[in-house]
């Protein structure tokens, strides 16, 4: 489940898994684990796809039916697409 937590944490480690591996405190690493990670940097590269554009009305759905299954209440969706459209477009 991504939380508003992870999505911090994700943005903190500039989307660096490398960094995050190697410079996160045992406190930070207990709370997110590399699936964790992955399932996050997976929406951002699609909610960037989505906005540009590239995704098909089918494929923009089902990234929507993903948003509201994988985060934890609509603020956590808002806030995972804010990351994605402001720090990474």
């Amino acid at each position: 489940m991504i939380t508003r937590r992870k999505l911090h944490l994700y943005q903190y480690f500039n989307a660096d898994r490398s960094d995050w591996n190697l410079y996160a405190t045992p406190a930070e690493k207990a709370g997110m684990t590399d699936g964790d990670w992955l399932l996050i940097e997976r929406l951002m590269q699609d909610l960037l796809l989505a906005e540009r554009g590239s995704l098909d009305p089918a494929a923009k759905a089902a990234l929507e039916e993903r948003l509201r299954c994988c985060c934890d209440g609509p603020e956590t969706e808002a806030e995972a697409r804010r990351i994605a459209f402001v720090n990474y477009n």
